[in-house]
């Protein structure tokens, strides 16, 4: 069975990154960041200082929409909770 792992960025440095953080990108075989591209993506861009070979993976841009609207919310978490599911069909997902 193959897993998702939540990688937290840390506080903005790249060198402040957790090794678990790093290894858990290692064993990934898909990468998801929150955003609308890699280049607007803060944590990609986090990430990819502290990891180069990030852009080896294959890589999935979320946008979550920032809004207090329930409904919208609703739909777009099922969405995304759908992709996560389908994506770890092909192997392990960080996200």
């Amino acid at each position: 069975m193959n897993k998702l792992y939540g990688v937290g960025v840390g506080p903005g440095d790249p060198e402040l990154m957790t090794i678990k953080a790093l290894n858990a990108i290692k064993k990934s075989k898909i990468i998801c960041f929150a955003g609308k591209s890699e280049d607007s993506s803060i944590a990609f861009n986090i990430a990819k200082k502290a990891m180069p070979e990030i852009n080896k993976k294959i890589k999935i841009c979320i946008d979550f929409p920032m809004t207090k609207n329930q409904y919208v919310l609703e739909e777009v978490h099922t969405k995304i909770s759908e992709q996560i599911k389908t994506l770890l069909k092909e192997g392990d997902v960080a996200l």
